[in-house]
């Protein structure tokens, strides 16, 4: 009777594969390339509200990707040379919008927001 049960069971394992057959590997994605220092620039922000509510929060989205949270009146970023489209999201106010174009070093842009409700 054991000799039946093993045999059964390799059996099993022979047809479904698992003996014989390694695990298939998961694919790697490949690592995404960031850009050298000297192909960013520099973006500073300043964002204020124009009832002296709280900037916390607001989304910024550079060429409709979200790069980061602006947490506090200040914030930088350092983006690859060349235009871009910047939008800031600010729950309860008006997207704010603008063409932007990074020089690199050694210039940097700043730039002022003030939201509207």
């Amino acid at each position: 009777m054991k000799k039946m049960l093993c045999l059964l069971g390799l059996l099993c394992v022979g047809f479904c594969g698992c003996a014989t057959k390694p695990a298939p590997q998961a694919a790697t994605a490949p690592k995404p390339t960031l850009p050298s220092r000297e192909k960013l620039g520099k973006l500073e922000i300043t964002a204020t509200v124009n009832d002296n509510g709280d900037v916390g929060l607001a989304m910024i989205y550079v060429d409709d990707g979200l790069v980061g949270t602006l947490i506090k009146p200040k914030h930088q970023l350092f983006l690859p040379l060349g235009p871009h489209a910047l939008r800031i999201e600010l729950k309860g106010y008006k997207t704010f919008q603008q063409s932007i174009q990074i020089l690199g070093e050694p210039n940097s842009q700043a730039l002022r927001v003030q939201f509207e409700k």
